[in-house]
């Protein structure tokens, strides 16, 4: 998680992930003009980790624009709706490594500077194999 902007009423959190872990392709996929489910969970390497203890976890909507590229990294920005955050759950993550699990359940449509929420028909046979892609942890 990097640069955390609060506004009047949305919270935005600029993100990363290493090319190694997402391709360029699964990224654009999923990412762009997404609205997402996300849910964070601590990833701390060096720690053990047991049955039914999984750290702390955060679960919710965010919506992602764009994405940008570089040589090493996939970054962008999520939006939040600022008032239906627990800002306090959130901030336990900031300036850390965490795990992110993304599944995109909708698509946004960019018109006139409004962003309306459209939904994501698609052929059953594709949207299983899809699935399995975008349900893997980033």
């Amino acid at each position: 998680m990097k640069k955390v902007s609060i506004g009047k009423e949305k919270l935005s959190i600029g993100f990363s992930v290493d090319r190694k872990q997402l391709s360029l392709d699964l990224a654009d996929r999923l990412l762009v003009c997404a609205q997402l489910h996300i849910t964070l969970q601590e990833d701390d390497p060096d720690q053990t980790k047991f049955c039914g203890m999984e750290g702390l976890v955060f679960s919710t909507l965010c919506e992602v624009k764009r994405i940008s590229v570089t040589a090493d990294v996939i970054g962008g920005t999520m939006s939040f709706v600022r008032d239906k955050l627990d800002l306090d759950s959130l901030t336990a993550f900031a300036q850390q490594t965490c795990r992110i699990d993304i599944k995109r359940i909708g698509s946004l449509e960019e018109s006139s500077g409004d962003i309306a929420l459209v939904d994501v028909h698609e052929e059953e046979e594709e949207e299983g194999e899809e699935e399995e892609e975008e349900d893997e942890g980033l």
